[in-house]
């Protein structure tokens, strides 16, 4: 009995020697583990398929670097931009989060992913964002974005002050007075909401958003006039907001697809920045000689710049390239009025309206050719149509107004009484339409009155 008890000794002691030398090794285990950087994640594969082959070249180059330096936090970094770029932004976020994660003090990773979570996950991207204002407290188009988001969830206050720190960094940001204004409005505080308003409308009075937004403060404070003005601009207006953003458009110019080459000139349109649009449609015309559409991007940018003999070069190679392109033609017509080749433009413009009568644009130019011409009836037909078919753009409204007054005062200095006044009613009625209440306005009516009296 007492032999059982010195081997049941031994083997409890054998037992306890290896659970302590097991519990030694697990606490070295753990120790090297605390001790050691953590391994780097897995690198996401990006899409190829269906994509365009130097989008396939960049974004496995970009992978490649990875997994070469898979602890480096640019290199990570780099491919999330790259992969954002291209619009596969669940595989970005993996991305960013490891460059995050490597380099939580670098600015970009956090607020790149910021802005990628922007509508996906506002709550987490507002705490990205705070975190990103927190390295770079002045950097200004952060904090406007921060303020939108803050505004997204309702917490009106602070998003109010990131606003109002985004107007000391950079006091030209239109949106960051928007944002300001928006917060006036909120509260009721229309005097206020108006200043702001008037200044981001000042600085760039292209931007929808602001415009409508203005229009409708007007209407509060009682200035109908100005605010119908303002609505009718807003509704020719492009409907995107850019943000004067240099950090994330960093990202947006890493793109070489076809789509985001057009898609950035329109951007660069859409701001002002015509020489940037020109060269972004540049570059893509020579990776891709035969697309008809980006020739007619550029003849449309080209007569945007005052360039119609460019213009009219361009058209024709979209045509060269498809016949039957839509607008191809239309550009071509105005292009060719422009330089004062008056029977090509009306040739095409006619042509045009063969397929669609309607036309505004192109029944102005045939109208516009044809009184050139000495064609005036011709001319006087299609500007009648064009009443008929009208538009809202307001520069295409202004040029129709112009003609209908023309063609009346000719019509009266030959004794046609009735046609004429029948234009200056119709050139009155546009005005109408549009809420204008202009000098030039009250001179037609009065014009028009004095003719009818007498």
């Amino acid at each position: 009995m007492r032999g059982c008890s010195r081997e049941s000794s031994r083997v409890r002691a054998r037992s306890l020697a290896v659970a302590l030398s097991s519990l030694a090794l697990s606490s070295l285990a753990l120790c090297c583990a605390l001790s050691s950087p953590a391994r780097a994640s897995e690198v996401p594969a990006p899409v190829l398929d269906g994509v365009e082959q130097r989008v396939r070249e960049k974004l496995v180059a970009a992978q490649r670097l990875v997994e070469a330096r898979r602890d480096d936090p640019a290199a990570w970094g780099a491919y999330g931009m790259v992969l954002d770029a291209h619009r596969q932004t669940g595989r970005a976020e993996i991305a960013y989060r490891e460059a995050r994660r490597l380099d939580p003090d670098d600015f970009r990773w956090t607020y790149h992913l910021a802005g990628l979570l922007d509508y996906k996950d506002p709550e987490e991207a507002a705490e990205l964002f705070e975190d990103a204002v927190a390295i770079d407290p002045d950097y200004g188009p952060a904090r406007v974005r921060y303020g939108e988001t803050l505004e997204k969830l309702g917490r009106l206050d602070a998003a109010e002050e990131q606003f109002r720190s985004a107007t000391r960094l950079t006091p030209d940001d239109p949106l960051a007075w928007f944002g300001l204004g928006r917060s006036a409005l909120a509260r009721g505080e229309l005097e206020a909401a108006l200043e702001q308003l008037e200044r981001s409308y000042t600085i760039d009075p292209g931007v929808q958003a602001i415009t409508a937004t203005l229009s409708r403060a007007l209407f509060r404070a009682g200035e109908a006039d100005r605010a119908r003005e303002l609505a009718r601009r807003a509704r020719s207006l492009p409907r995107m907001t850019h943000h004067s953003d240099p950090r994330r458009a960093a990202v947006r110019d890493l793109a070489v697809d076809s789509e985001s080459y057009l898609q950035r000139s329109r951007t660069y349109q859409e701001v002002g920045a015509l020489d940037r649009a020109r060269s972004e449609l540049e570059t893509l015309a020579r990776l891709e000689p035969d697309r008809a559409d980006v020739h007619l991007a550029m003849a449309g940018l080209y007569d945007r710049m005052r360039q119609p003999a460019e213009a009219v070069a361009a058209a024709r190679r979209a045509l060269a390239a498809d016949a039957e392109l839509p607008g191809a033609r239309a550009v071509l017509a105005g292009a060719l009025l422009k330089l004062g080749r008056f029977e090509e433009a009306r040739s095409e413009a006619e042509r045009v309206l063969v397929a669609e009568p309607e036309n505004f644009h192109m029944l102005l130019v045939s109208a516009m050719a044809g009184a050139q011409a000495g064609d005036i009836g011709v001319a006087v037909q299609r500007v009648d149509r064009a009443f008929e078919a009208r538009t809202g753009d307001p520069e295409l409204r202004d040029l129709l107004r112009r003609m209908l007054v023309d063609f009346g005062e000719s019509f009266l200095a030959v004794g046609r009484r009735e046609e004429g006044l029948e234009r200056l009613e119709r050139a009155l009625e546009l005005d109408r339409e549009s809420g204008l209440s202009s000098p030039s306005t009250r001179e037609l009516e009065r014009r028009i009155r004095e003719l009818r009296s007498g």
